[in-house]
């Protein structure tokens, strides 16, 4: 990865004949207090995006897994509760907050993405958008997917744009909580038989409606 730099110029602005302006960015060196003040910004930052990249495991009494998060903002909110726990993490958000104002002398949007795994084996992904009046982190979540790679559908919206859902590693628990998750999102849900010795999908029609297809091995 580049090493991030800064630059400054200084902008000379020409009046053309005809009223036109003509401008041109002429480079000037930077001052030793702002390259000082950019340098603490990028440390900032390459401390706390490595940081982000780090794996986060949710206990399972907490979620056991990312289904849990559909249509559940308790539950979303245990999970971001849980993260903000992490005062190392805060401490290094905030450094690089306070590193971006000193520089800029405004607020920034810090955008980063927070990836969260559950016990079965499942992973969601939050968007760190902030910091609160209180010090927490403002943490959006963005999507998620199960342990055979299916994107699990957030809204009720995500469901009934239809879709085949394998569950080859989930199985029957992963039937479930995809169920459980769709019927919060105000799905209507049929399934058929279950049972041992068969491997199962699942099949969303354009009307929401899923059903479940058992094949013997």
């Amino acid at each position: 990865m580049a090493q991030a730099q800064i630059k400054a110029y200084d902008t000379d602005l020409e009046v053309m004949p005809d009223g036109s302006t003509f401008a041109t960015l002429i480079e000037k060196a930077v001052d030793t207090d702002t390259q000082s003040k950019f340098n603490t910004l990028a440390s900032a930052y390459s401390t706390v995006a490595a940081d982000a990249q780090n794996p986060q495991y949710i206990p399972s009494d907490i979620a056991p897994s990312a289904y849990r998060l559909v249509k559940a903002s308790y539950v979303v909110n245990n999970v971001k509760n849980y993260y903000n726990n992490n005062q190392s993490f805060r401490t290094k958000t905030a450094n690089y907050v306070a590193a971006a104002f000193a520089l800029s002398g405004r607020l920034i949007d810090i955008n980063l993405t927070i990836k969260v795994f559950f016990a079965d084996g499942s992973e969601a992904v939050f968007e760190l958008t902030g910091i609160g009046q209180n010090g927490e982190l403002d943490l959006e979540l963005v999507s998620a997917k199960d342990i055979d790679n299916n994107d699990i559908p957030l809204t009720k919206e995500g469901y009934e744009t239809g879709g085949e859902y394998s569950f080859a590693r989930g199985g029957q628990n992963a039937i479930e909580e995809f169920l459980s998750a769709a019927a919060r999102a105000g799905v209507p849900i049929t399934t058929g038989s279950s049972g041992t010795g068969f491997k199962q999908k699942m099949v969303c029609d354009s009307n929401g409606r899923c059903t479940i297809i058992l094949s013997p091995l």
